[in-house]
């Protein structure tokens, strides 16, 4: 899991609504917003109740997305904030592939150092 450091916090969502980039690539969808300062990068993970809906289902979801980000979470760019948003055909998928899906739209979105 990513450490507390690098996790938006529940307040912070509505100043991100409806703003930043979005970057696709396969079945999940990345929102980019710039913070501007120098702060570490912040992630989070939203699986909708539209796209899985139970909470066991979801949270696993979430659990093997943060993970398959958090190898790379040392090359991105300080000073964003990453809103990734999965789509059901990500729970067909392989671990691999998500992984795939995470590194070609952070490298589309120009995020790694």
């Amino acid at each position: 899991m990513i450490s507390g450091a690098h996790r938006v916090k529940k307040d912070s969502f509505p100043k991100f609504n409806n703003s930043g980039r979005s970057f696709f690539a396969g079945p999940i969808t990345l929102r980019v917003i710039r913070t501007g300062d120098s702060s570490p990068v912040k992630i989070a993970v939203i699986v909708s109740k539209k796209v899985v809906k139970t909470a066991v289902r979801r949270n696993s979801l979430r659990r093997r997305i943060y993970s398959s980000v958090e190898s790379s979470l040392p090359r991105i760019k300080p000073g964003f904030t990453i809103l990734i948003y999965p789509k059901l055909e990500v729970l067909e998928v392989s671990f691999i592939k998500i992984q795939d899906f995470c590194t070609q739209s952070l490298k589309e979105a120009n995020l790694f150092l």
